[in-house]
């Protein structure tokens, strides 16, 4: 996905459910800045339950869930 206004991409990976319901509808998304290949905020979870947003750019100490 691209934002036109900011030039931030998001790239969502599906993951693949495999033999086993633990992976069924996980993704793992990352958002990158515009002309920045870094990620700065992940996004990782199953989108039928919940899923986490960590701020990549802020220190590990300084993260909540």
């Amino acid at each position: 996905m691209i934002n036109h206004t900011t030039g931030d991409i998001c790239e969502i990976e599906y993951k693949e459910r495999g033999w086993n319901a633990k992976s069924a509808n996980s993704l793992v998304a990352h958002v990158k800045a515009s002309g920045s290949s870094q990620t700065a905020i992940l996004l990782q979870g199953k989108f039928t339950e919940s899923i986490s947003c960590i701020d990549m750019r802020l220190p590990q100490e300084q993260q909540r869930e």
